[in-house]
């Protein structure tokens, strides 16, 4: 497994509910993690979770902050006052995520809005795990410079110190300092008792170790490494057979690593660091600390000293110049004493060209006059505080423009101290974080954008424009289910070269910006390009074409044709709106579907398409899909209101041609009640779409519009169910049912709403089993209608108890409750339709019920005390 470390948290312990509205995308993202040898652990326990967290340090928090039965904020409260992890993905909904805004902020959490979308949640682990590589990148690029540092601070005390006791603890503090080793030991041989004692120490035991502890040759790790002058890496010493704990407090101790300090083919001593992590070192851990090893026996051998400063000195400048940092060493004349290879390739200079010059000759001007050089320098001699410059952008004859990370180190050398310089190209990591930084913007921006047309010009123009991408064109083809093809719709870039230099001289006259596209969005000021036309034309059938976009929908995955006018898969209708022999298709997924396809080419410039363009254009593809479904639905919204609006006209009209009539009184009543009960979800949903367009930018208020008109049309769609359900004949279709069985399913699905409603239920069911024909479907709805008023009447909790039992008359089934009861002013109007004492109710759910149960020839009864509860009572005869 790699050190990068997932941890999921949702708590489904506290409830029998299934965690469904997030499975499907943990299980993917946890599939995707662990194909990539991530460690993934998932808890269904906020407890342990936290625990988890506390201890054993993980880079990126999952967790759903809706768990029932746990508080999820104050959850994510803790986890972010750890400040373990680096990430933390929150999945909750509108109404939590405002409050965990408040109490935690945004600074460490991503919000995503429940249920997840697994595509969002990809594009998200995508990102951090492109953002640990290049920082891992960067690590491994500081730890060289800091082994560098530790062989030089090294070789210096080895060459110059004459106190060997001094310097060995010197060492052992810069080792432990520099390479950042939990605890750092250096023993030596005693000859004469045959013995390796411990001589000097330093981390994080502080002074509790005991100088000259010693073990016989063999003897531990440490003897046996002496004994046989081998490293030797212990990954989990509570494994390791041959391991002796010298000391009590090393019971926390889990990973050892040792090796001989050997000159001339005897062993002087063993070098040895610990940590408190299982498996901390690696093969280059052993290298480093050989290298120091060696360094070290040059002390223990004087009379050798002038071949083995020589072999140090090659060891070093092969270390230096094998490194991907530029290194120079400066006189405090301010005349180069030493560059590695890496410097002098970097500023294109021989070595006899470089040596004892000085150091204003061989930077350029610009750079010197950027970094304040000669002054930096002095500054660096004098004080000794190293001075650090990030993301120093340089251009030179030699090379296009360059992002440096430029460090001045002063560093004792002899007696006379030098400023080492420091230089590392991070142009690559630089550009990479550009380029997320500028897909996050436009990705906002797209999700604030819902009239499509400007959406998807948004698209091309961030595929086309120098701010983003730079492809000269871009085209974008929709499919249409329900005729099975692949639309052009959109296309821009110029028409012709011409066009495109016009473009491009105009551009370089004025540096163009997104946020200027966006104001030019805003005014209306975007044109279309010439290719609309053009582009609107082109129309494949996804069954039978057979070219590079179809398969593109088919195979959902980008295909780079550089060889179009050649290859088979370009057809004769693809080639007409093709310049360029090269292009690259992209597929656009949302919800697990290709939707569209974009198309981009250089067909102008000549510019080649990289891998790191496609990939970049891939990452793209994703946010932009999301948001070219978002408004497809908020227009498939816009029409269902169309819709209704049309609706409640017509029923307007019917109410008024019925009321005209005396013989439909009764429906003229069923239409105003209806009329009523729309009017106002139909009045939210209207005005919360007409603010949407206007705006739009305000992301966070459209998504709680959108919110609200789906809930007033699933409210309009509950009404008009229960009028359709009470209007129509439904003739029961019997078959052969247990009412008992029939009762227990019936509970499983009120299960839920009983938690939430703080009620006990019970049930005294006849040990005979019940067998009726019947209606299973109509009675189950009975039931349901029956249990719901029941909870509806136990707000504050309460106790449900169903019995049943046999009669001469037929089967009984008894629901009571302990709610709030109904007055004797309203029990001979509670079957009347649309009579109700609730401000959210339909007022049909028992006149459903009663003619349901009177189609099965039974009867239902009820009776009630107000404040002692309501028995329910229905009688369906054996022969229904």
């Amino acid at each position: 497994m790699s050190d990068l470390r997932f941890l999921i948290i949702h708590d489904t312990e506290r409830s029998e509910e299934p965690l469904s509205d997030n499975g499907e995308a943990i299980d993917g993202v946890k599939s995707f993690l662990s194909s990539k040898d991530h460690d993934v652990v998932e808890v269904r326990n906020v407890e342990k979770g936290l625990e988890l967290v506390r201890s054993d340090g993980f880079y990126v928090v999952m967790i759903d902050i809706t768990m029932p039965g746990a508080n999820g904020v104050e959850a994510l409260k803790e986890i972010v006052n750890t400040k373990a992890p680096e990430w933390i993905i929150v999945f909750t909904d509108e109404q939590t995520k405002a409050l965990a805004i408040r109490e935690v902020g945004t600074e460490l959490c991503a919000y995503l809005k429940k249920p997840v979308d697994s595509n969002e949640l990809k594009v998200l682990i995508d990102n951090i795990l492109l953002i640990f590589s290049l920082r891992q990148e960067i690590s491994g690029k500081t730890k060289s410079v800091s082994q560098l540092k530790v062989l030089n601070e090294i070789s210096r005390e080895a060459l110059l110190s004459r106190d060997k006791e001094t310097m060995l603890w010197k060492i052992a503090r810069l080792i432990n300092e520099e390479l950042l080793y939990f605890n750092v030991n250096i023993f030596l041989m005693d000859k004469q008792e045959n013995r390796v004692v411990l001589n000097a120490f330093a981390g994080g035991f502080g002074e509790d170790l005991v100088a000259g502890f010693s073990l016989k040759p063999g003897e531990g790790i440490v003897g046996w490494i002496a004994e046989n002058r081998k490293p030797l890496i212990a990954g989990d010493v509570r494994n390791e057979p041959i391991r002796i704990r010298g000391f009590s407090f090393e019971e926390d101790i889990l990973s050892e690593l040792g090796v001989p300090i050997i000159f001339n083919g005897k062993v002087h001593g063993v070098l040895h660091v610990e940590s408190k992590e299982l498996n901390a070192f690696t093969h280059d851990d052993i290298m480093v600390l050989e290298t120091v090893a060696d360094q070290m026996a040059l002390s223990f051998e004087k009379s050798r000293l002038s071949n083995d400063l020589l072999d140090a000195f090659n060891l070093s400048s092969t270390i230096n110049d094998s490194l991907p940092v530029s290194i120079s060493l400066v006189y405090q004349s301010l005349q180069i004493k030493y560059a590695n290879q890496t410097f002098y390739d970097s500023v294109n200079t021989a070595r006899e060209h470089v040596l004892n010059k000085p150091v204003f000759d061989i930077f350029s001007g610009d750079l010197a006059q950027k970094l304040n050089l000669n002054q930096q320098l002095i500054d660096v001699f004098e004080t000794g505080i190293p001075v650090s410059h990030t993301n120093v952008h340089h251009v030179t004859e030699y090379h296009a423009e360059k992002a440096l990370n430029i460090s001045f180190i002063r560093v004792q050398a002899g007696e006379k101290p030098l400023v080492m310089i420091l230089g590392e190209d991070v142009t690559e990591f630089f550009h990479k974080t550009e380029q997320l930084s500028r897909l996050r913007e436009i990705s906002i921006a797209m999700q604030g954008v819902f009239e499509r047309d400007k959406l998807l010009h948004m698209i091309l123009t961030s595929v086309t424009a120098g701010f983003a991408m730079g492809f000269n064109r871009a085209f974008l083809f929709l499919v249409d289910k329900t005729t099975g093809k692949l639309n052009g719709i959109m296309g821009v870039g110029p028409t012709s070269r011409e066009e495109a230099y016009k473009i491009w001289g105009e551009l370089s006259q004025r540096s163009f910006t997104f946020h200027d596209y966006m104001e030019d969005m805003e005014t209306d000021k975007a044109i279309n390009s010439g290719l609309q036309e053009t582009v609107e034309q082109i129309s494949f059938d996804l069954k039978e074409d057979r070219n590079v976009l179809t398969e593109t929908v088919n195979s959902s995955e980008p295909i780079h044709i550089v060889d179009a006018w050649e290859n088979p898969n370009v057809d004769e209708k693809m080639k007409k709106t093709l310049a360029s022999s090269e292009f690259v298709t992209i597929p656009l997924i949302a919800k697990g579907e290709v939707i569209g396809i974009l198309l981009a080419d250089n067909a102008f410039s000549g510019r080649l398409i990289t891998k790191e363009s496609i990939e970049e254009l891939n990452m793209f593809a994703a946010p932009a899909a999301l948001a070219i479904e978002k408004a497809n639905i908020l227009k498939d919204l816009e029409v269902k209101v169309e819709e209704l609006e049309y609706a409640y006209q017509e029923l307007a009209k019917t109410h008024d041609m019925l009321i005209r009539h005396e013989k439909l009184a009764a429906i003229g009543e069923v239409s105003t009640r209806l009329a009523h009960e729309i009017r106002n979800p139909l009045a939210t949903i209207g005005g919360f779409a007409k603010s949407i367009p206007r705006k739009y930018e305000d992301r966070e208020r459209t998504i709680r519009n959108a919110n609200i008109i789906i809930s007033e049309v699933s409210r309009l769609e509950n009404i008009l169910t229960n009028v359709l359900d009470f209007t129509k004949a439904n003739t029961p279709k019997k078959t052969l049912v247990d009412v008992n069985e029939l009762l227990r399913d019936t509970i499983k699905i009120a299960e839920g709403n009983a938690i939430k409603n703080n009620v006990i239920i019970s049930l005294e069911l006849s040990e005979k089993k019940l067998a009726l024909k019947l209606d299973e479907t109509q009675i189950k709805q009975v039931f349901i209608n029956v249990i719901q008023n029941a909870f509806n009447a136990m707000r504050d909790g309460g106790a449900l108890g169903i019995k049943t039992y046999e009669s001469m008359d037929g089967i009984w089934i008894e629901i009571h409750d302990t709610g709030s009861g109904i007055s004797e002013e309203f029990l001979d109007n509670i079957f009347d339709p649309f009579f109700t004492t609730r401000g959210d109710g339909t007022g049909l759910g028992l006149s459903i019920s009663q003619r349901i149960i009177h189609n099965h020839n039974g009867k239902l009864e009820i009776e009630s005390n107000v404040g002692a509860g309501t028995t329910v009572s229905i009688l369906l005869p054996v022969n229904t």
